[in-house]
């Protein structure tokens, strides 16, 4: 599905506003110019993708596009709400029954592949080709920078999923997103473990 305009600037102007403050010693250049989807900054100490949020705590992608293997598509290529959402209920449900046995986010991830009609595409949070991703947060209805900062995805990617980690699929319920037809999922952390992986001093 194609994003608004805003939308595209918001991304445009969070990628030229982290390049802007990131320190020099980094030697971060953009590495996205000729394929959108790859990651954002290159630097020194690894890679850096950009991010605009309207929340405090930030929801981490986990799942970019999971295709289900029962197709939520009609005869008019339009998407039938009534069984993506009874999809959407169904895999979070999943999800809190594999919280509750124990399972970590790399197993969590593995099951929900069963889901899929194929191969599942990584969000963010699960493609170790990122190492850092910065969010930067925005004075409601302006370009305002309200707040920014960087979190180290590595020190996430090895935290205890218990049961104050959200996994959820999005519903995808809002006006701008009725028309995708792919599901997509997030990991959302408490405040204390974003707070330890907040590594923004290293980078500006």
């Amino acid at each position: 599905m194609k994003g608004s305009i805003y939308t595209h600037k918001r991304i445009l102007h969070s990628e030229e506003f982290i390049g802007k403050v990131l320190r020099k010693d980094l030697n971060a250049f953009k590495n996205n110019v000729s394929n959108k989807f790859d990651v954002d900054i290159c630097t020194n100490i690894g890679t850096l993708d950009v991010q605009y949020t309207n929340y405090d705590q930030p929801f981490v992608d986990f799942i970019s596009v999971l295709n289900h293997k029962d197709p939520c598509v009609t005869s008019y290529n339009t998407r039938d709400d009534h069984k993506f959402y009874e999809q959407v209920r169904s895999m979070n449900a999943d999800i809190k029954i594999f919280q509750s046995m124990g399972y970590d986010i790399a197993q969590i991830y593995h099951c929900l592949g069963s889901y899929a009609g194929k191969e599942v595409k990584p969000g963010k949070f699960m493609n170790p080709r990122y190492d850092y991703v910065a969010y930067v947060q925005y004075i409601p209805k302006t370009f305002d920078v309200k707040k920014y900062r960087v979190l180290d995805l590595n020190y996430l990617r090895n935290v205890e999923v218990e049961k104050d980690v959200i996994i959820a699929f999005n519903r995808k319920d809002k006006w701008n997103s009725r028309k995708d037809l792919h599901h997509s999922a997030y990991i959302k952390f408490p405040k204390n473990i974003l707070d330890e992986s907040d590594v923004t001093e290293k980078f500006v």
